[in-house]
């Protein structure tokens, strides 16, 4: 697990090197879930995520695609052919709908009220419309490893087998 991540590290873009994430990701089902120290502190000296920078991180999570099966200013990051995010690569204020375990999705909202929104013409309950430029990098960045840890949760255990063959694939948490 640790040279797992230290590859991850290797592949990030240097401006995100020093924004790895702690712990084990929550994998949705597993009922409430505190979000991460850092969401609770007040942000010093906000670096604001532009859409080169969005684009250049979900590059590198692993099995990550850009689409545009919109049209040709929608970005659509896919990973396994489902999509995690969806931005518009041409607005003026980046905003970035995200995929959300539903309690998550809550806490979010509550946490950054009029920059965390319910999804804008997305399911509600799964998807927040951020805000970017509100929210410091390290946020945001955890956000989408979220977002694309929640699909790659829903894969079936063959489909993950297949697109990470190294890791033991789980069984899916019941509720």
């Amino acid at each position: 697990m640790a040279d797992e991540n230290l590859e991850t590290l290797r592949l990030l873009p240097p401006r995100f090197r020093g924004l790895a994430l702690s712990g084990k990701p929550h994998r949705p089902g597993q009922g409430k879930v505190d979000l991460p120290a850092f969401f609770r502190q007040p942000a010093e000296g906000i670096a604001i995520m532009t859409i080169t920078d969005f684009r250049e991180y979900c590059a590198t999570l692993p099995h990550s695609i850009e689409t545009f099966p919109f049209d040709s200013e929608t970005l659509v990051p896919k990973v396994g052919g489902r999509m995690y995010a969806l931005a518009n690569i041409h607005a003026v204020h980046l905003s970035i709908n995200l995929k959300c375990d539903p309690i998550v999705a809550l806490d979010l909202r509550a946490a950054f009220p009029g920059i965390v929104l319910p999804g804008w013409h997305m399911n509600k309950e799964h998807w927040n419309t951020v805000v970017a430029e509100y929210i410091p990098d390290e946020k945001l960045v955890w956000m989408i490893r979220h977002s694309y840890d929640c699909v790659v949760a829903g894969f079936s255990r063959r489909k993950r087998a297949e697109l990470f063959p190294g890791i033991k694939a789980e069984k899916k948490a019941r509720l």
